[in-house]
């Protein structure tokens, strides 16, 4: 007989297992009216279905494969949508209405204002014109690292509501506002020790590679991997295991740290690869809780918001030409950038380089600025350039171009009285791969000089974009993109150029357009859950799925049940 091992007799398992003992002493009251089933959501961002069975292979996510194999998921591939990104990813699942997020980053020209998701009045701002009273899928309970809350009642890192906090905890009791320091003190003890470790690991490796004439690994690299992978995976998965073991009634956690890797090093880099394997561990320590308590009835869900792409940089496909100049020189400028005086950010500068406002009070000023502007002053205008009647905004493999001169949205017959040529020589620059607008018929597509419809006719086109398998969901896509009211007049991508797919940032690892690593995002389920997944197109179409959870319409949620996501579209 072998005899069972202990919490005890493994050192490294105290910490833990007193965290557990902690956290079961410190059970918030139950609901008065506790729902029949609970769920929780975990985001694994950036890792695309192709990607996760990549690193099921190559065994860096031995959890997740594990529940797959038990059967106690079903993992599903499912569009995300355009674009592939974040943002619009959780406007359409939490809020289950049309989605307006054309990017990351973005002008809405009916009102001149200028939207960074990392702004928490920007998040903010975007959640308040998508949410509708009672339809978010996170209401009763609480997020974790998301951009939206979701109608949550509470958030952690969300930056929707960074700058407005909750009295959640203030209402469960006195045990509750005793875990949450003792959950701090011991984060700050761990991790203070983990960080030593891995800063003495870099110093070393350091002097080893400089005194073998080697490259020198990033520092900031090391430093970004520590407070994202360390110090806030760890935080928010001990906030999470207290939550399971109060019964929170729905939570959805947004792990980043493989997207954050994968942008700076790109998609397959063994950087972001073990950036998998660490919320893998900590996806295991979260079923571990699930299981200890049954009474909650928890359905766990483990899915992703979109992939990541291998992306070549614009500067190396056109030197030293800079993204705006080379837009305002395919519109008959010049192609140097000299701000407009009526409308120029405050952080732009008049030569060719592409915007990049100083922060010189922060030291890797870089990182900074793409990791922690929530502490800028609210006129940072990020990557925007307004120049020669346009303003061009860069969130990654996509650039959104608005011309300024009217309000409204502007068609392809009036740019082209105004600039004659300028779509065609956009879409035949080396460094763009395809060119989107719309003219009096409707949206059309430019590649390479030819022209394009949406939808084009049946058969071969010429564009590899339309004569994929999938050109169904991808012209859906196009055309849910293009009727976005803060969508640009015109919209490049630097996918299908000869080089590849071009990012117009400085990054390895892209994403926001139409190619497979980028569009099919995975959903692992219960296997009791019976929802037609086959037929999502979208974000949105899985709204109903969770929304169930909260009574909404037939087919609620008991111990399980069966729909479909066409009422979503409506």
């Amino acid at each position: 007989m072998v005899r069972p091992v202990r919490w005890w007799s493994r050192p490294a398992r105290v910490g833990p297992a007193l965290m557990d003992l902690l956290a079961r002493w410190a059970r918030m009251p139950p609901a008065p009216e506790a729902p029949a089933r609970r769920f929780i959501v975990v985001q694994i961002c950036g890792c695309s279905h192709q990607m996760l069975g990549e690193a099921m292979r190559r065994r860096y996510v031995p959890t997740l494969a594990r529940l797959l194999r038990g059967d106690a998921l079903r993992l599903h591939s499912i569009p995300s949508g355009l674009p592939t990104s974040t943002p619009a990813f959780q406007a359409g699942l939490m809020y289950g209405g049309p989605v307006d997020v054309p990017a990351f980053e973005f002008l809405d020209k009916r009102t001149g204002t200028y939207r960074w998701f990392p702004r928490p009045w920007d998040a903010a701002a975007v959640e308040a014109a998508h949410a509708h009273p009672g339809q978010g899928i996170v209401r009763g309970g609480r997020t974790y690292g998301c951009v939206f809350g979701g109608g949550a009642d509470d958030t952690v890192l969300t930056f929707a509501h960074l700058l407005r906090p909750h009295a959640f905890w203030g209402r469960v009791g006195f045990r509750a506002w005793v875990v949450p320091c003792v959950i701090l003190a011991w984060l700050v003890a761990k991790m203070s020790v983990v960080t030593l470790w891995e800063l003495l690991d870099w110093l070393g490796r350091a002097l080893r590679s400089f005194s073998l004439g080697r490259r020198v690994t990033s520092f900031r690299q090391a430093v970004t991997r520590l407070l994202v992978g360390g110090w806030l995976r760890e935080l928010i998965t001990l906030g999470v295991t207290v939550d399971l073991y109060a019964g929170v009634p729905a939570l959805y956690v947004n792990f980043v740290d493989y997207d954050v890797a994968a942008h700076d090093l790109g998609p397959r880099h063994a950087a972001a690869m073990r950036a998998l394997r660490g919320v893998d561990r900590s996806i295991g320590r979260l079923v571990r809780v699930i299981r200890r308590v049954p009474e909650h009835g928890y359905d766990l869900f483990i899915l992703s918001d979109h992939g990541q792409i291998r992306s070549v940089r614009f500067r190396d496909v056109a030197g030293e030409t800079s993204v705006a100049g080379a837009i305002l020189g395919c519109f008959g400028h010049d192609g140097t950038v000299r701000p407009d005086s009526s409308r120029a950010p405050a952080t732009s500068t008049a030569d060719g380089t592409d915007v990049v406002p100083l922060m010189p009070l922060w030291p890797f000023t870089r990182g900074w600025q793409r990791n922690l502007a929530v502490v800028e002053r609210p006129v940072r205008e990020r990557n925007a350039v307004w120049a020669g009647g346009l303003c061009i905004v860069p969130a990654g493999p996509n650039v959104n171009v608005y011309l300024m001169y009217t309000k409204e949205r502007v068609l392809a017959e009036e740019i082209e009285s105004r600039y004659p040529g300028a779509l065609d020589r956009l879409s035949r620059h080396a460094a763009i791969g395809f060119v989107l607008a719309r003219d009096a018929r409707g949206p059309v597509c430019y590649y390479r000089g030819g022209v394009h419809r949406l939808p084009p006719p049946p058969g071969p086109t010429g564009f590899p974009l339309f004569d994929r398998p999938d050109r169904d969901i991808v012209v859906r896509s196009l055309q849910d993109l293009l009727s976005m009211p803060s969508s640009g007049d015109v919209i490049l991508y630097g996918h299908y150029a000869a080089a590849g797919c071009v990012t117009f940032l400085d990054e390895r690892g892209s994403h926001a357009g139409p190619s497979e690593a980028e569009l099919y995002a995975f959903v692992a389920a219960p296997s009791h859950i019976a929802f037609d997944f086959r037929a999502v197109t979208c974000a949105r179409d899985l709204h109903p799925l969770f929304a169930r959870y909260h009574g909404k319409g037939p087919g609620a949620v008991a111990e399980g049940f069966a729909g479909s996501p066409g009422a979503a579209r409506g």
